[in-house]
């Protein structure tokens, strides 16, 4: 690996905990946040089912009052319809009234009609308890519409079960009342009877009644509690929820907030502080680049030019480092030292060697001009000089 490569990891090491801080830093802002947002959606929730209750329990003080009526008490269909109908017109909330009898037959309505509720299970409930009893989601059988029942026994002067009075709450009424609790913007407020099934929900309340909850079985409803759920809707939201009472039929009130909504802030935060890490790590990895070929890059290549043309015979060349502060300047200056030192000994060897040629041939030049014969011989008693006169006479 090249020495610039293994700079740039090496920085980049160095970036990493400055890196791990900022996203631990991220991910605790994210917590404290989904903390912030639960408590907040649990809060509104908790609101929500306590105005419920108060509604319910209206209910029940309506149908209790309802049940003291001499002329249900006496089955007396007419006073009792007449009675129901001017009821019925001060509570428009209940699309009508009606009390049948212990086979569930109605001898008594708002509107005149007949029907039967002895397959309905809140009738069935009421009878078995003789309490106050909350339905779930149905059609309403005289009116076709959208309701939830309520349900109450009235007793006869003989103190015996004489049957039930019956209040079907519009659930188009409740779901304007909703409407107008002030949600926030990117809240949801929902409304669900016991099996998890909407009653009411706001916004969009039409694409929600009627069907299923889809968080519901992930929902402890013994207690209150949030939760993070995608809705029909495809929105993804913290939902606080609150259930009311047993005695008020168990009715789940939820409240919702987008989490998407919920954590824009964050997100822009986030983006921004990546953004700011992408381009800081960049600044940085290229300021390391340039001044890596400046002071590292650059110098290292005079050293090796002058060493390969040392290595040629050029002792002339020399490395000149601008920074003579910087480690590497002391370096060429020990290789410049070297240098002088190669030049000086190359210098004196070239002047030996002069000096051994020219005693050479002076040498040769007395040998030759002798009338002797003159043999040089090696330790080997190889022969290494013969001059001519001892050639001629060897042979």
């Amino acid at each position: 690996m090249a020495l610039l490569s293994r700079l740039f990891v090496l920085v980049a090491v160095a970036l990493l905990p400055a890196i791990a801080i900022q996203s631990y830093n991220e991910f605790d802002l994210r917590r404290s946040r989904q903390m912030e947002v639960q408590d907040q959606a649990l809060g509104l929730a908790k609101l929500a089912a306590a105005e419920q209750q108060q509604i319910v329990q209206g209910i029940r003080q309506v149908l209790i009052a309802l049940s003291e009526l001499p002329a249900i008490k006496a089955r007396d269909t007419q006073a009792c319809s007449a009675y129901l109908s001017t009821i019925n017109q001060r509570y428009p909330a209940f699309l009508t009234f009606v009390v049948v009898d212990m086979n569930g037959q109605s001898f008594c309505a708002t509107n005149g009609k007949t029907t039967s509720v002895a397959g309905r299970a809140y009738f069935a409930n009421a009878v078995r308890t003789g309490e106050f009893t909350v339905g779930e989601f149905s059609i309403g059988r005289l009116t076709g519409r959208k309701v939830i029942q309520f349900a109450l026994p009235f007793y006869g002067d003989d103190a015996r079960m004489g049957g039930v009075i019956i209040a079907p709450l519009s659930l188009g009424w409740l779901a304007d009342y909703i409407a107008r609790m002030g949600v926030p913007q990117g809240g949801a407020l929902a409304i669900t009877d016991r099996d998890g099934t909407y009653l009411a929900h706001y916004p969009d309340n039409g694409q929600f009644v009627g069907r299923k909850m889809p968080a519901v079985k992930h929902l402890r409803v013994d207690h209150p509690g949030t939760t993070a759920a995608l809705d029909l809707d495809g929105v993804e939201r913290i939902v606080g929820y609150s259930a009311l009472q047993a005695e008020s039929g168990g009715l789940l009130v939820s409240f919702g907030l987008d989490k998407t909504q919920a954590f824009r802030g964050i997100q822009c935060r986030t983006r921004r502080g990546i953004l700011l890490i992408v381009l800081s790590t960049s600044l940085v990895l290229m300021l390391t680049r340039l001044g890596a070929r400046r002071f590292i890059h650059q110098p290292l290549g005079q050293l090796v030019d002058a060493a390969n043309q040392w290595r040629l015979g050029d002792y002339a060349r020399r490395v000149n480092i601008l920074d003579k502060q910087s480690e590497i300047a002391r370096v060429a200056d020990a290789f410049n030292t070297m240098a002088d030192a190669l030049a000086d000994r190359e210098r004196e060897l070239y002047h030996a060697k002069e000096k051994a040629e020219e005693a050479a041939a002076r040498i040769t030049t007395i040998f030759e001009s002798t009338t002797d014969c003159v043999l040089i011989v090696d330790p080997d008693w190889r022969i290494n000089y013969l001059n001519e006169r001892g050639q001629g006479a060897a042979f």
